[in-house]
């Protein structure tokens, strides 16, 4: 097993939902593949998110609505539109959920549609002022990752139709052009925007197809989800005046 195939505990423990003592104890069951090296214990990736993918909780997804409040609220926004209780739960879902459970919270947020066209369409997708940058197209500023040849990007539903019709864009499952379409009566979430924030071109990433694009989401996810914590915690500390 090399180590670009591997997982830490950390990391496995992270993705499943579990404690790094639980995870420890799945590989001594068997039902994660690793080894020792030295003091470390390296895990199979594929074993842990085969097993991530057969033991999966059932979390129901939040609303569009508050979908957006967690991703935009992880961000550091402050999400004005939200209630008061709607802010609060989702606070309290943040601090308590697992970094797995969380990602899938929010796949309720869009609808992503896929899209082809003539040669060099894609960089006029990128460029219009109703798209919103996001996943793949950012990858190489929020990540170590570059992904060539895919543009990816948000749009109110009604601009992605309008889009594709302008563009002459035909729907194509493997095409390079990611549409996310936000519904209309949430659309203000794109409101002013260029680009997205890290962490919904995080989990963007986290829900590709392709192996290397879900690796650098799972880092940048946990590296977001872990700053919104102390920063939480830090206020909280303050608030007590610790």
């Amino acid at each position: 097993m090399t180590f670009s195939d591997a997982m830490t505990t950390a990391e496995a423990a992270g993705r499943l939902g579990v404690t790094a003592e639980r995870v420890r104890q799945l590989w001594r069951n068997g039902d994660l593949i690793g080894e020792r090296r030295s003091t470390r214990l390296l895990l199979d990736r594929l074993s842990v998110l085969d097993l991530a993918e057969r033991d999966r909780p059932a979390t129901r997804p939040l609303s569009v609505r508050n979908a957006w409040g967690l991703l935009l609220m992880l961000a550091g926004e402050k999400c004005s539109w939200l209630t008061a209780p709607e802010r609060s739960r989702l606070r309290s879902q943040a601090r308590s959920r697992s970094e797995a459970e969380l990602a899938r919270l929010v796949r309720s947020r869009v609808t992503t549609l896929r899209f082809d066209g003539a040669g060099g369409v894609g960089e006029r997708v990128q460029v219009n002022e109703r798209t919103v940058l996001s996943g793949a197209s950012l990858a190489h500023l929020k990540t170590d990752l570059v992904v060539d040849g895919l543009t990816e990007v948000y749009a109110a539903q009604e601009d992605a139709q309008v889009l594709a019709a302008r563009l002459r864009l035909w729907q194509d499952t493997r095409g390079a052009i990611v549409v996310h379409a936000v519904p209309d009566d949430v659309a203000y979430v794109l409101h002013g925007r260029s680009q997205m924030p890290s962490s919904v071109v995080a989990v963007d990433l986290l829900e590709s197809g392709d192996p290397r694009s879900r690796r650098a989401g799972e880092i940048l996810w946990s590296n977001t989800v872990h700053e919104w914590r102390q920063a939480a915690s830090n206020r909280r500390a303050g608030d007590r005046g610790d």
